[in-house]
């Protein structure tokens, strides 16, 4: 019998895999939950201050990834998460995001040029 974990966190999130699994599978079930449920709940253990939103957000940045295999059972991806923390991931397991930006011709956005602006300015007051 399987314990219940005590993280709050545990069966939001393993009820979102659930569903993005169905989702992506013509809603075959997510296979072995038991090792999935171990998995997330050894990866919440490890990473207690990562808020339930930002995960759930790395689940769904997972399945819109582009060359990942989405029947992959969910046990054996799980401590992969933080990897889709800035979005999903191009078939070579680069950011989306840094992709359409170059065919966009190179723009930042506001929150890139603040960061840049002072990370010159801090190095000039050295």
């Amino acid at each position: 019998m399987m314990k219940i974990s005590p993280d709050s966190r545990h069966h939001t999130l393993l009820c979102e895999i659930d569903r993005l699994y169905r989702a992506a599978n013509g809603e075959l079930p997510m296979p072995l939950p038991g090792r999935a449920a171990k998995a997330l709940k050894d990866f919440l253990d490890e990473n207690p201050k990562w808020p339930l939103n930002i995960l759930i957000a790395c689940c769904r940045n997972r399945f819109a990834s582009r060359g990942v295999n989405l029947a992959l059972p969910p046990h054996a991806w799980i401590c992969t998460l933080p990897q889709y923390a800035r979005g999903p991931l191009d078939e070579w397991g680069k950011p989306l995001e840094d992709r359409r930006r170059k065919a966009e011709g190179g723009k930042r956005s506001a929150d890139e040029m603040v960061e840049e602006y002072w990370k010159k300015r801090m190095e000039l007051n050295r």
